[in-house]
């Protein structure tokens, strides 16, 4: 509203109501954490910036979430329930024990994950991808049996 009252045009200017001016500021919020999350000008990625880390620094939350009860027809698969959760950062997975990494992938690569009537893979760091609320982290069913809670870091 300020900029709006120093711009010397003599037309008339939109009269914006509280709501509107809300939606324009979150509009732009949503945008700019956006830029900062994939790439500035120079194309350097999030966490190959230090000013865009600093940037969103307040919005870096982590918590541990448990494995649904929901199940699939994939015998290597658990699922995560996702809620409040703007941009995934990283995500470690408790297996037999142990907090390992797992590497986000498109829904392409996963299915090469997949333990299927035909395909038994040997997976040597768990996979996870994103499908609608869930996050399906897809292990070695073979030399793992345990598989528990799941840390994820991300962008509130």
């Amino acid at each position: 509203m300020i900029e709006y009252d120093k711009e010397n045009v003599t037309s008339s200017y939109p009269s914006l109501t509280t709501y509107e001016i809300a939606t324009i500021l979150d509009k732009a919020y949503l945008a700019l954490i956006a830029q900062k999350l994939t790439g500035n000008q120079q194309r350097v990625p999030f966490e190959g910036d230090i000013k865009a880390i600093e940037d969103v620094r307040n919005l870096i939350a982590s918590k541990k979430i448990s494995k649904s009860n929901t199940t699939l027809p994939i015998d290597n698969a658990v699922i995560y329930k996702l809620s409040d959760i703007l941009y995934f950062l990283t995500a470690l997975v408790l297996i037999d024990g142990k907090l390992v990494t797992t590497n986000l992938v498109n829904h392409e690569i996963a299915k090469n994950f997949m333990h299927t009537a035909t395909n038994r893979p040997w997976i040597k760091n768990s996979v996870c991808y994103i499908e609608g609320d869930n996050l399906i982290v897809l292990y070695d069913d073979y030399s793992h049996k345990n598989v528990g809670d799941l840390q994820l870091t991300y962008i509130k």
